[in-house]
């Protein structure tokens, strides 16, 4: 879990301009070691891409067992109790369709540029780092936006850059457009899962907003462990054209579910 989750776990009344500026460091933080690290070891060892792509996650994924032993019964709240509170399986498939999102175009994103668009592979996995700076950026702005929106509106604003920068893929407009796209797509994916996060107290009660963040953390990695390999295995008895669109399908749930996240919790408040 990071610094912010654990910031909102611990402390759930954390502000939120202070969970977003954890949130981008630790996003640096991150990037800045582990991703060159892990890029090394595949360039001298001359793995195939999808080394690094697992390694990463399983350098994560353990993070899974402990939290989903934890949350299973943390103030007397059993796991089967959390599904039965109202807005709970709302929200871990927003959780579960943005990490997806954010995950499959971070791993997917140069591999569409190269066989569909016929970017240089070298050239294309520099512009795949535009979706990175978009978050890293995003990140540091949204520590000031949330001055003036809450975190409902934080989410649907990130939601609404991700569809633009989904419609900068699929508009034949040139390589430009498209390496726009990329940023924007970054840019949106920025403000949403720490709003979520955020928000778990304010929806569900402080009182059970640390078991439900543990369980949304477990959506999390679900999604990242099976979404892109998931695109992978389409792609390979497809075409990889379908990025975009696979994308698409995945920010239209996420938007959907989360209106109904916001209709269920105020029903119930």
């Amino acid at each position: 879990m990071s610094i912010p989750r654990l910031a909102a776990y611990f402390c759930p009344g954390h502000s939120m301009r202070s969970i977003r500026f954890f949130d981008n460091q630790f996003l640096i933080n991150r990037f800045g070691k582990t991703g060159p690290a892990t890029v090394g070891i595949k360039l001298i060892g001359r793995y195939e891409k999808r080394f690094t792509s697992r390694n990463i996650d399983i350098d994560s994924f353990p993070m899974l067992i402990p939290v989903l032993i934890a949350e299973c019964r943390l103030r007397g709240i059993f796991l089967r109790q959390i599904f039965g509170i109202p807005g709970v399986k709302e929200v871990l498939v927003t959780f579960f369709c943005y990490c997806s999102l954010e995950q499959t175009t971070s791993l997917w994103a140069s591999s569409y540029l190269v066989l569909n668009r016929g970017i240089a592979p070298e050239t294309a996995a520099g512009f795949a780092s535009l979706f990175f700076v978009g978050i890293t950026v995003g990140r540091a702005l949204c520590g000031f936006l949330t001055l003036k929106f809450d975190d409902t509106q934080m989410a649907r604003m990130g939601q609404g850059i991700i569809a633009i920068g989904i419609a900068a893929f699929l508009l034949p407009l040139g390589e430009a457009v498209t390496l726009a796209g990329l940023l924007l797509v970054g840019l949106g994916c920025a403000p949403i899962y720490p709003s979520i996060i955020h928000a778990t107290p304010g929806r569900f009660g402080a009182d059970r907003s640390q078991a439900i963040i543990g369980v949304q953390m477990a959506s999390a990695y679900i999604g990242n462990c099976l979404m892109p390999p998931l695109f992978g295995v389409i792609a390979n008895h497809t075409t990889i054209a379908i990025f975009p669109y696979y994308l698409l399908v995945i920010l239209i749930l996420m938007g959907y579910m989360h209106e109904a996240l916001q209709k269920k919790t105020k029903a119930a408040q």
